[in-house]
């Protein structure tokens, strides 16, 4: 206890609580983390009723900060300029004193200015004060200081977050003297405010200057694709960017199929791929739109959109970059989004249980990437029984609305895929096989 009772002492006597000994009367500002200084007093006017006070007991006279005596009461009215307290143990602490009213502050412009080298990524507010501003200076120990003057630039700025454009506040703090901030280029059309200085506010005498209302150019887009699914439930991978594993048992492919896929897509599928495509670009800036689709196997050959949104379905097996350029009347923005289709597939299997317990109640092959289909399955004797020509339906086990018998019945399936062989013919796919009918219990 007497250590820190000791530590105590000695920090009152080096000064650092001195500035809690000073007071004062008035409409003032008491700014105690000045640089070189122990407090500086910011009075809205100085009149005789104005007063500084130092409350510490080793109170022994009051100077002007270059020794003239000034009072050897610890409360005296002072001007603005610099002082210090003389104790009784010979030391000093100083304080400055400000008149406000003879440094008030007026923002005569705040103007836009682009340069053309980076005018995409960021804008200049050149800012132009009144003759009469003047810098806050005041005398140290260590030579002359600048009290701070932080003024406030405020706007409304757009923000993508959780998938959707929004607004945000912008806030930045500038000190004075200053004549222009830099800032990112806005993606809304927005005004600026600059407002000061804290002293001002503080009293109550704050200068604000609002622009007009500046017309954004910087542009920016989060392009997105969704796949649209269908009602399948045979249909493999209607989104995937890469074919689920697995082998074709009781199907053949005419052709040796011819893998076009050059590198990971962001989206993929089974044919028809259907896609519905968002260019999420900044509305205020993004005053064009265009869409590129191209085949990267024959890059050269593109289809053009220019729609915000749009649907567009990929009939063939491939992959493909779909662009998207956002452009205002001074900017651009372009990002890709790849698109892979599979190749095609087909498997059947050879049992299916039409009981009515929900489960294998229909013959169904599984599929992917097909752009024609027949099926056709015959009883033992070779009569037609079913015939359907959509892959994501298959045979009920009714013939005629009747339950047909249990046992092996013959199907014959032709399918055409999305896919091409390396001589540029769609892939055909030929299954046939028998296929058992059981009936068991629900």
């Amino acid at each position: 206890m007497k250590r820190w009772l000791f530590v105590l002492s000695v920090l009152i006597s080096c000064g650092l609580y001195a500035q809690n000994d000073f007071s004062a009367s008035g409409n003032y500002y008491k700014v105690s983390d000045a640089e070189g200084i122990e407090a500086v007093f910011v009075f809205n006017g100085i009149s005789a009723a104005t007063t500084i006070a130092y409350n510490a007991s080793d109170f022994s006279e009051w100077q002007k900060t270059d020794g003239t005596f000034m009072s050897n009461v610890a409360q005296f009215s002072p001007d603005e300029g610099g002082y210090r307290v003389k104790t009784t143990s010979g030391s000093y602490h100083y304080i400055w004193v400000f008149d406000y009213t003879n440094y008030l502050v007026t923002i005569d412009e705040v103007k836009a200015v682009w340069f053309d080298e980076d005018k995409c990524s960021s804008l200049l507010l050149e800012v132009t004060f009144s003759d009469n501003t003047k810098e806050m200076n005041y005398q140290t120990e260590t030579g002359e200081k600048t009290l701070p003057r932080t003024f406030v630039l405020t706007y409304t700025d757009a923000e993508w977050t959780g998938g959707a454009w929004g607004k945000k506040n912008e806030r930045i703090e500038q000190t004075y003297p200053f004549t222009s901030i830099a800032i990112g280029s806005p993606l809304c059309n927005t005004s600026f405010t600059l407002q000061g200085d804290e002293y001002a506010q503080y009293f109550g005498l704050q200068s604000e200057y609002q622009t007009d209302v500046l017309q954004a150019i910087a542009v920016q887009a989060y392009p997105k694709g969704s796949i649209s699914r269908r009602d399948s439930q045979t249909e493999l991978d209607q989104t995937a960017t890469t074919p689920s594993s697995g082998t074709s048992k009781n199907c053949k492919c005419k052709q040796e199929v011819l893998s076009t896929l050059t590198e990971m897509p962001t989206i993929g599928g089974s044919a028809p791929l259907v896609v519905d495509f968002k260019s999420n670009a900044n509305e205020d800036a993004a005053d064009f739109i265009e869409w590129f689709i191209a085949d990267d196997a024959n890059p050269t050959k593109k289809i053009r959109y220019t729609d915000r949104d749009f649907r567009y379905t990929f009939d063939n097996a491939g992959s493909y970059t779909v662009r998207l350029v956002a452009s205002s009347s001074e900017c651009e923005y372009s990002d890709s989004i790849k698109v892979t289709v599979l190749e095609s597939f087909i498997d059947v299997p050879n049992v299916f249980t039409p009981n009515g317990d929900g489960v294998n109640d229909e013959f169904r092959v599984v599929y992917r990437s097909l752009t024609s289909f027949s099926a056709s399955v015959y009883n033992r004797w070779g009569r037609l029984v079913a015939r359907w020509t959509d892959p994501a339906k298959g045979w009920n086990g009714k013939i005629n609305g009747k339950m047909a018998a249990p046992g092996a019945y013959y199907y014959v399936i032709q399918a055409v895929g999305a896919d091409k062989d390396k001589d540029g013919k769609n892939i055909e796919w030929k299954c046939s096989g028998d296929i058992n009918l059981l009936r068991g219990k629900k």
